[in-house]
């Protein structure tokens, strides 16, 4: 195998790998957006209510120090 193909080989690869994590950090990013808003209604709910945590049938949401 000839050097040029070992590089070219890498160089590929490489641009691929950065394509797929460029995808994924865009998709993740989206969902972080999402996740923040939640998260600001949970933190005013809990200071205009004083709780601390809010117990639902599928899972518990608690103000973290």
């Amino acid at each position: 195998m000839k050097f040029d193909e070992i590089v070219a080989g890498y160089i590929k690869l490489r641009d691929k790998k950065a394509a797929i994590k460029a995808e994924y950090d865009a998709k993740v990013a989206e969902i972080d957006k999402v996740l923040d808003k939640i998260e600001a209604k949970l933190i005013k709910h809990f200071q205009e209510t004083g709780l601390e945590a809010i117990r639902t049938e599928v899972g518990t949401a608690y103000k973290s120090s």
